[in-house]
């Protein structure tokens, strides 16, 4: 079994526009969740190693999405670009996810504003609720702002 299958009680999404940033985002995520989860020390590491994989791409967003197994529902994503000269706003990604449910989620994603992003991941995070019964599949996916979406499996 995958050790991605196993993880338990873990709904995030994670945004970042620079690859530097990663690092900070990856420490949050492991401070909160290293007194939840057994093996996210592992998945952690496997992520560190997926990310310095990537890490020649200079601009994406990385994101870890909740997806039952069983479940045959699928992800709609539409991505608008938008450049404007004040609000320096280069892209909106509009995510919705059926699984029995609706879920929307809008992040917009702005040059050299760090902390703006990291707020975003702060304020979406703390809006999940956990439920330790419920094994979830994550569908781990990596989104360049110059190409196409490419769907990755990289903890395996």
């Amino acid at each position: 079994m995958k050790i991605i299958d196993e993880i338990r009680n873990y709904k995030c999404f994670i945004a970042c526009n620079n690859f530097k940033y990663v690092s900070k985002i990856l420490e949050y995520f492991e401070k909160l969740y290293k007194s939840n989860i057994i093996q996210y020390r592992i998945i952690i590491n496997k992520l560190k190693k997926t990310l310095t994989d990537l890490s020649c791409k200079r601009g994406f967003i990385l994101g870890i999405l909740d997806y039952q197994r069983e479940s045959n529902e699928y992800m709609r994503e539409e991505v608008v670009r938008v450049e404007g000269k004040n609000n320096k706003i280069i892209q909106e990604i509009t995510r919705e996810i059926n699984i029995n449910r609706n879920y929307e989620e809008k992040i917009t994603i702005y040059k050299k504003e760090k902390d703006n992003i990291i707020n975003q991941i702060i304020r979406i995070e703390s809006r999940i609720e956990f439920n330790k019964n419920q094994i979830l599949y994550m569908n781990f996916i990596v989104h360049t702002f110059e190409n196409k979406v490419n769907n990755i499996n990289p903890l395996v």
